[in-house]
């Protein structure tokens, strides 16, 4: 064996300098896929929170007699881009109060009667929608479903008689206008996007079931 340096065996620091390159490509190749896979999903679903108020009114047989009412609900939102033409569907779960108010009066021959009440209820709700931005802009309509589950509710019912003896009050009777355990209605959305994180709507619910339990009902609205 020869002790000049010129024959002298050498670490292969250069395969070395090669293998960390490669494994430092590798890192930053799969960090960009994760990026680009996270920022992909942001694109597609988007998360969200949403609050809301508004009135209600009743429709139909017999509703003449209920007054606007209030609620307000609050919620968690997922909307889905599908493609690049401004459409997008979008899921709530929601939690909603709302408040229903009733008052009738009915004249007979010997007497007079006035009824007053008022329904609280507590909803658990999944609206769908399907949205369109028009113009691919910040205008947009949608059209959707709404499936509600009651999940607790309080009603008041009062009545006043008057007859020739006098005014005679009856006791407030509680929890005799049961609600429906199941509400299902169609929805108008319009709306507009602010930014791209945050938008303003109007919504328009109307259900296509009763609102009371008529099964169990016990006064005569």
């Amino acid at each position: 064996d020869s002790l000049l340096p010129e024959c002298r065996d050498t670490p292969a620091a250069s395969d070395d300098d090669e293998d960390d390159d490669t494994y430092d490509r590798y890192i930053n190749e799969n960090s960009d896929i994760s990026r680009a896979s996270r920022e992909g999903f942001t694109k597609a679903v988007e998360l969200g929170f949403r609050l809301g108020a508004g009135i209600n009114k009743s429709f139909g047989h017999n509703a003449e007699d209920w007054n606007l009412g209030i609620e307000v609900t609050g919620g968690r939102s997922a909307q889905m881009n599908i493609g690049n033409g401004g459409l997008s569907s979008v899921v709530e779960l929601d939690f909603s109060y709302r408040r229903y108010n009733y008052e009738a009066e009915f004249v007979y021959d010997d007497y007079s009667e006035s009824d007053e009440a008022t329904i609280s209820i507590a909803l658990f709700e999944i609206p769908v929608i399907l949205r369109y931005a028009i113009n691919e802009g910040n205008f947009f309509v949608g059209l959707g479903f709404d499936l509600g589950l009651k999940l607790t509710d309080v009603s008041t019912f009062q009545q006043t008689i008057d007859t020739k003896k006098g005014v005679e009050e009856e006791d407030p009777r509680d929890n005799t206008l049961p609600a429906a355990l199941l509400e299902l209605g169609g929805i108008v959305d319009l709306g507009y996007y602010i930014t791209r994180n945050a938008f303003v709507d109007v919504r328009f619910l109307q259900n296509f079931t009763n609102l009371l339990n008529e099964d169990v009902i016990a006064e005569t609205t």
